[in-house]
């Protein structure tokens, strides 16, 4: 699962694209087969770009979020950060959302840190806490726990209780 997460993470996303949130209503006629099919690029990793990203996903039992960082200028990846969710509980409070949720981060594995990077965005002994991600509409919000806000830079997907999101941060 961790391969597929990765693997879409380095298929054509990139820090300015406007947020997007996809829901599957079971009509079969959702966004999500819409990938840049031709791109040539796909997959490449000749061609890695500054990212630095949070992200999450759920799929039936199991779920997971985590931290990303990368920058070619020093070096590639310098930090990428997994934590399983224990707990996910639907969220009432966010303003208007479709649908939101409450993660909470179980243990951290950590896959690569350079120098310290993990720690040094704060990406580290986050076991126990948690966070907001929902939706409404196109729009995807998150609460770290100063109280729901929109996401300027990210994209997701809801299907049923099941989701994937992506938050990109400024370089």
């Amino acid at each position: 699962m961790r391969w597929m997460l990765i693997a879409l993470l380095f298929l054509g996303c990139s820090a300015g694209q406007d947020v997007q949130w996809r829901y599957d209503d079971g009509s079969g006629d959702d966004d999500a087969g819409d990938d840049d099919a031709g791109d040539d690029d796909a997959g490449d990793d000749d061609d890695e770009e500054y990212e630095k990203l949070m992200w999450g996903e759920r799929e039936g039992e199991e779920a997971w979020t985590g931290f990303f960082f990368a920058d070619p200028d020093q070096g590639g990846v310098l930090c990428d950060i997994e934590f399983e969710i224990v707990e996910v509980v639907a969220a009432k409070d966010c303003p208007g959302c479709d649908a939101a949720f409450v993660l909470t981060r179980g243990p951290e594995e950590v896959w690569e840190d350079v120098g310290g990077a993990c720690a040094g965005e704060g990406w580290t002994g986050l076991e126990g806490t948690s966070f907001g991600i929902g939706h409404a509409g196109e729009t995807l919000y998150l609460d770290e726990g100063a109280g729901w806000g929109a996401v300027p830079d990210g994209e997701g997907e809801v299907f049923g209780d099941d989701f994937w999101f992506e938050i990109w941060f400024e370089e």
